[in-house]
């Protein structure tokens, strides 16, 4: 039924005003949809998109709108029977312009609105592969400063030795149309390059092509360009029948990308949508390790310097506590804030002390650790260590008693209050029916009775 709808509603379905369940191996007896109110109604082959919509509509109060839908579509029946000029080309500005019109046509290459895809217009401009075919209205369009032809509908076309097929066209597919033009294309080809083609026959992407000579495997690519392969439920081309046929067919149809300024090919584009390389756009830079960042992807230092994300997660520690600035985790040193309340478990279980998890550090602080026991701990106290011995690392902790009173209140309200008792007291209360008003001290005594998992272990260290 899903796979019935989607085709109800797609625009070639509407185009075609039928409904073709070929596609889908669908029972040629209908489709029953059970409604509301206990009727049926069945999806037939060849039923009228509209007066379907219409029935599923009125049963299950999909949209007020409906009737307005329903106006637009009679309008756009009216004129679907398309005419123009039927014109093949490989000029630049036919590229440049597959999106850009007076027609009322728009989709994601179009120059004039900054498409999401607009690099792939200079990839299909560059391929030696891509020819654009078009009916072009009598009245011509402004592209920026010049008057250029007027698409009313367009399509790309793949032109291989192997292979000779259609893409996608748009803003609808015209069958008819496609088999006109590869039949040219076909016929071009054969008299200037001594060709033999197979008959041009309708394929899905998803199976082989069934040619003269047996199936041929397809396979095509693109790079910054769209891949519309596969898009369609059905495609049309033909393959190539005399002695260098293959069974096999691999094609990446994209040319080189292209910067419309500098005009270098295969350089670094930032995304789909650029049309100038990073070099010229004056993007940010990861000072790591050199990629070409979006706005929203860059991180800013304590040092200066500006880095990717892989690169912070790397290198760098996140700021937390004392820091509001990234530092290179060489540079700071770390350590955890143990409780009091659990300082008699630690040490008196080895086992405990040997697996408690001293990987959340809460206090950071860039500098050395003599200095940061001057600042945050009291007179004769210091940092205490514990190695672990199979990571081979040394991890630096401290009871919340010997932390300083001017101190005190910052390091308690940032660790208790945000990161630490709350969140697993609050689990607890959750899942184990526990009084949400237990107190600190009650609360840690009881999870360690209870045997807390490593997990939570770790969630201990505030």
């Amino acid at each position: 039924i899903y796979c019935a709808l989607r085709k109800l509603i797609s625009a070639e379905t509407i185009i075609q005003n039928k409904f073709v369940t070929e596609p889908y191996g669908i029972d040629k007896t209908g489709i029953p949809i059970n409604t509301p109110d206990g009727h049926k109604i069945v999806l037939n082959e060849g039923a009228k998109p509209v007066k379907m919509l219409g029935k599923l509509n009125n049963a299950f109060h999909i949209s007020e709108n409906f009737e307005k839908f329903r106006i637009e579509v009679s309008m756009l029946l009216n004129v679907k029977k398309i005419s123009g000029n039927l014109s093949l080309s490989i000029h630049p500005l036919d590229y440049m312009t597959m999106s850009d019109n007076d027609c009322n046509l728009e989709s994601c290459m179009s120059w004039r609105n900054f498409g999401s895809y607009r690099q792939g217009t200079v990839e299909m401009m560059n391929s030696p592969y891509i020819v654009v075919a078009y009916l072009s209205s009598e009245t011509p369009m402004r592209f920026f400063d010049k008057e250029w032809n007027n698409k009313k509908w367009r399509s790309l076309y793949l032109v291989h030795p192997d292979f000779i097929g259609n893409i996608k066209g748009y803003p609808y597919q015209i069958p008819e149309l496609d088999k006109i033009v590869i039949n040219k294309l076909k016929e071009m080809i054969a008299i200037n390059f001594n060709c033999v083609y197979g008959d041009v026959k309708e394929y899905s992407y998803d199976e082989c092509f069934e040619s003269d000579h047996g199936p041929v495997h397809l396979s095509f690519f693109t790079k910054y360009m769209y891949n519309d392969f596969g898009a369609l439920d059905s495609h049309y081309g033909c393959v190539r029948e005399d002695e260098q046929a293959t069974d096999t067919i691999r094609i990446t149809y994209s040319g080189p990308s292209q910067c419309m300024i500098c005009g270098k090919t295969n350089v670094e584009i930032l995304e789909e949508g650029k049309l100038i390389c990073t070099d010229c756009d004056n993007s940010i830079k990861c000072d790591d390790c050199g990629r070409a960042l979006l706005e929203d992807e860059a991180y800013y230092t304590h040092y200066g310097t500006t880095v990717c994300e892989e690169c912070l997660n790397t290198y760098y520690i996140e700021p937390i506590n004392d820091l509001d600035e990234f530092y290179y985790k060489d540079d700071v040193f770390t350590v955890t804030i143990v409780p009091d309340e659990i300082k008699k478990y630690i040490e008196s279980n080895d086992y405990y002390f040997d697996n408690f998890s001293w990987e959340r550090p809460f206090i950071a602080y860039a500098g050395s650790k003599r200095y940061f026991e001057r600042k945050y701990l009291k007179e004769s106290c210091h940092v205490s260590e514990v190695k672990d011995a199979n990571m081979f690392r040394i991890y630096y902790y401290i009871y919340e008693s010997e932390i300083k009173e001017d101190a005190y209140q910052d390091v308690e309200d940032y660790v208790y209050a945000t990161l630490g008792f709350n969140k697993i007291r609050d689990y607890y209360c959750l899942n184990k029916n526990w009084n949400n008003a237990i107190s600190r001290k009650e609360f840690l005594e009881a999870t360690l009775k209870e045997n807390l998992s490593r997990q939570f272990e770790s969630s201990l260290i505030f």
